[in-house]
């Protein structure tokens, strides 16, 4: 049953992840700033589309070019979300960011298919 609600998963993830891109953080206390501080942005930017590409997997597996195209089109989301982030006041574009929205997404793939490759051996040698 759950199975059959996994897409709507990733569309629960794709408008958390434009809130949060757009949200202004001027008004943040900076103790919440301070936590999640400069370095632990760009993990949770790696981990959020690490995870956005096992949402994908899980709600797309049988479909593996629907699976790289998705892919794609979320990467680029994260790209056009870091230029909307110009309008947005005390926001900036930063590389760094589509760097880590793409390593999560390529890091995912990489572990994925490794692990599909090895599953298809194994069952090679037991036949």
């Amino acid at each position: 049953m759950l199975k059959t609600y996994r897409p709507y998963f990733l569309v629960i993830w794709i408008m958390l992840v434009i809130m949060a891109t757009l949200i202004d953080y001027s008004h943040m206390p900076s103790i919440m700033k301070a936590a999640i501080g400069f370095k632990g942005g760009y993990i949770v930017h790696f981990g959020a589309y690490f995870f956005a590409s096992y949402l994908i997997w899980v709600s797309f597996e049988s479909i593996i070019a629907l699976v790289l195209g998705l892919n794609s089109s979320i990467f680029f989301l994260s790209v056009i979300l870091e230029f909307l982030q110009k309008l947005t006041p005390s926001r900036r574009f930063n590389k760094v960011d589509v760097l880590m929205n793409l390593a999560g997404l390529v890091c995912f793939n990489l572990v994925l298919f490794f692990f599909l490759f090895l599953k298809k051996k194994k069952s090679q040698k037991v036949e």
